[in-house]
């Protein structure tokens, strides 16, 4: 799906049974069009594994590799 995937996370938060970590993406299609996006992920953990993830983005940066 990508020909380049990098998410560096920016900012990590945790309280409790629920965590946040703020992260940039950059990437690139196979066809080398570049992909730049900030993108939020929320956790809840149970017996100290994620037990759940939802990922939050604005889609029209990955509009390359999604379709148009």
């Amino acid at each position: 799906m990508y020909s380049r995937f990098q998410n560096v996370p920016k900012h990590i938060v945790v309280s409790g049974d629920e965590g946040a970590v703020v992260s940039h993406i950059s990437a690139a299609s196979p066809g080398g069009d570049e992909i730049e996006a900030n993108v939020m992920n929320y956790f809840r953990f149970r017996n100290g594994k994620i037990a759940y993830m939802a990922n939050f983005h604005d889609s029209v940066p990955f509009k390359p590799v999604l379709g148009r």
